[in-house]
Order: structure tokens, then sequence, then C-alpha cells
């Protein structure tokens, strides 16, 4: 499976990528840490993130900002709120295809079941329980966690890219699933 950021291409098979959350007042600085720690791309979260823009080498993604956002852009879909797996999957297909349907080519289409975005434990645990159905849905599948224990289990089972605010703890993780993957 390969993802395509702007002017990067990667392929996902078995290196999951770690995305750092850039956002407030120290977003320079925090954005410098984050990609020295190996972030492989960065997102932007809040207004004054924007001044990241041509800075660092790695792709930078937003849902918000017209400054960064339009043609060529990665689209991340993301459930929001509470919900069972199947209807986070539903709907994370739905959007998918009315992406795919509007010229976003399928390499540039993100999916995030959204654990991060108001949901219990239990509905937590179900979807990480289920990450590989998530990861098989053909688009990379985007989990944002800042547990070890849970995003190596995600990246175990087809994650391929975590969302995180500790870059460096994940960066491991990822290192480590990506070792093992590759000595397949």
């Amino acid at each position: 499976m390969k993802l395509t950021l702007g002017d990067h291409t990667y392929e996902l098979a078995t290196r999951p990528l770690v995305m750092g959350v850039v956002r407030g007042k120290a977003c320079v600085l925090d954005a410098t840490s984050m990609v020295s720690e190996g972030a492989d791309l960065l997102e932007l979260r809040s207004g004054d993130a924007t001044q990241v823009l041509g800075l660092f080498e790695v792709p930078l993604v937003t849902r918000w900002h017209a400054e960064v956002a339009g043609s060529g852009t990665t689209r991340i879909v993301t459930h929001v709120g509470p919900g069972t797996v199947e209807e986070v999957r539903d709907h994370l297909v739905e959007c998918a295809r009315k992406f795919e349907k509007a010229g976003t080519p399928t390499d540039s289409i993100v999916v995030d079941p959204g654990l991060d975005r108001h949901k219990t434990a239990e509905q937590r645990t179900a979807l990480l329980r289920r990450t590989e159905d998530l990861a098989a849905l053909g688009y990379p599948l985007l989990m944002a966690n800042d547990s070890p224990a849970e995003a190596g289990w995600a990246v175990s089972h087809g994650c391929r890219i975590l969302r995180t605010h500790d870059v460096k703890a994940m960066r491991r993780v990822a290192d480590v699933i990506a070792a093992i993957l590759e000595a397949r």
C-alpha cells in the first residue's frame, strides 16, 4: 500500500509513519523537536501552526488551514463521536468513496477511526480489537495514540500512521514493529 503526501510517496507495507501534532504558540519549537525525534509528517492543528509552513522537509497535513489544503492534499477521513465498529467502518468507507468520486486519488486518502474523538474506553478497545478489519478497507489506516502498547498492537495489525504528541516514543514503536515486519 502506498500513500502520497504532496511530492512524497511512502510504501507502507512494513514501515509505519509517525505524525506529530503541532498546535499552539510554541508550534515552531514543537515542530522542530518532533522532526528531530523522527516525525515523518506534521499535522497542523491551530492557526498558530501555520508558522511552520516551509520550514521543514516533511509533509504537512491539515484539516482546517487553507494555506496548506488544496489540490493534491491528502484527505483524512475521521469518524468523530461514539459508534459501533460497523458504524465507524461504514462512515469511513462512505466518506472515502465520496473523495474518490470527487477526484482524490485513492493513495491520497487516509482513514482514521477517531480513537481520540469522543470514544468510550469500550469503543476504543473494540476498534483496536478490529484494527485488521479497518486496515482491510484499502486505505492507509491512521490511529491517534500516545500509548506504546496500544500503538504497537495497532501497527502490528495494519495501522500505518500513528498520530501523536509523543513522537519519540511512537518512533521507537514504529521502528521496532517495522523491523519485525521486514524480517517476515
